[in-house]
Formats: structure tokens, sequence, C-alpha cells
């Protein structure tokens, strides 16, 4: 995602998560034994972080392997976190915090 699509990219991922949060999770904790399925979430995993390696590049930032598995851990776990809270605080402004958060601390040069 380039800079002006992070947070609606952010909040799209939210929104995927909410709805299919279990299948992320079993995917990101490989407890998935379809080799289908299996697939289609390493090929998911694998554009998002490609997508946020660009855009480390491109900002000068470090985009290394653990770089990414870090911001890749940050997102899954803030959205798994999100959406476990109560309605009062799954708000608009949670995308812009992440972002914020990504932004200072992974694509800053």
């Amino acid at each position: 995602p380039d800079d002006e699509a992070l947070e609606p990219y952010v909040a799209g991922f939210l929104g995927v998560y909410r709805r299919y949060g279990p299948v992320i999770r079993a995917w990101m904790e490989e407890h998935v034994s379809d080799p289908e399925v299996n697939q289609a979430g390493v090929e998911s995993y694998t554009r998002i972080a490609a997508a946020f390696e660009r855009r480390l590049r491109r900002n000068g930032a470090p985009a290394d392997d653990v770089t990414l598995m870090a911001l890749m851990a940050m997102l899954e776990r803030f959205a798994y976190f999100h959406c476990q809270a109560g309605p009062s605080t799954r708000d608009a402004g949670a995308a812009r915090g992440l972002v914020a958060v990504m932004r200072r601390g992974f694509f800053a040069a």
C-alpha cells in the first residue's frame, strides 16, 4: 500500500479479520491441514508482506525478513485484539492509530 492507501488498507484488513479471523489465525499458526486452503493463506500472507516490503524500501526503511515478520505479526495480533474488544472500542480510529504506529516504527527511514 502507498502512503495514502495505508489507512484504508489497514481498515480493510480489520474488516476482513472481523469476518474471517479464525481462518486467518489458523493460517498464521499453521493449523491448516488442507493443502489448498493452506496455499491460499500462504499466498495472501505473501501478497501483504510484499506490499509492505515495497513500501518500506520506497521509504528507505529496513525491509529484511525480521522487520516484515514483526510488521505482519503486529498487524495480525492488533486485528485479533481489536476484534475481541467490545463494540465501543471498535471505531474508525483503530486503523488510524495502528497506521500511526506503523509509520513511526516501521516506515520512517
